[in-house]
């Protein structure tokens, strides 16, 4: 029979523990994010040192995907869950929470969405083991998010809290992720051609 330690790692790994940890969506190719070691390795030293980072750069040069890579790679690290949360706007940031509280929970749905934040922030509270929180696309202090319902560290204990976002935060510090040099973008296009399927002769 195989060793019960064993199978709660691998568990974990899959996110699949029944008292639960909530686990993001798809990782992307691990092979096609050139450099990331490095990126992630800063990032876990961050978070263990600020609790709160804000991974910053424009749109499309690699935040959500490094996010996803650090909480794949971490999840061990966070036996009270890794929490994803779409934070686009208010009402997918709520969105979020519902779906968390009702369907990685398992709990029953609150007549308003908006009742989940305090809900989860007592639930976050209550864990012995720490938890992630990874806000994706957090760019609602021009006016798109009620920054009342972000979930922050205070109060909560052994919680990491990470965004990505476009534009600097003021209250969190800031990982820079910048544009690929050319010779790394020469190589993720070289592995991504690989990576295609060879195109059909019939189709062409």
């Amino acid at each position: 029979e195989a060793d019960p330690r064993l199978r709660k790692l691998q568990d974990l790994a899959e996110g699949r523990l029944g008292d639960p940890v909530p686990y993001p969506p798809a990782i992307e190719r691990r092979e096609l994010l050139v450099g990331a070691d490095k990126q992630v390795d800063h990032l876990r030293g961050m978070l263990a040192e600020h609790g709160e980072v804000s991974v910053v750069g424009l749109g499309g040069v690699g935040k959500t995907t490094l996010a996803k890579v650090f909480a794949n790679e971490h999840v061990l690290s966070y036996g009270g869950g890794v929490l994803w949360v779409d934070a686009e706007s208010n009402d997918r940031l709520l969105d979020s929470y519902m779906d968390i509280w009702t369907r990685q929970l398992g709990r029953p749905a609150p007549k308003e969405a908006v009742q989940c934040v305090g809900q989860l922030r007592h639930w976050i509270r209550r864990q012995s083991q720490p938890t992630l929180i990874v806000y994706d696309n957090n760019d609602g202090h021009h006016g798109k998010l009620d920054e009342g319902n972000l979930i922050r560290r205070r109060g909560l204990g052994n919680c990491h809290i990470l965004f990505t976002s476009r534009t600097r935060s003021e209250s969190a510090k800031c990982f820079d992720v910048v544009p690929l040099e050319a010779a790394d973008a020469a190589k993720v296009l070289l592995r991504t051609r690989r990576a295609e399927p060879a195109a059909d002769p019939a189709t062409l």
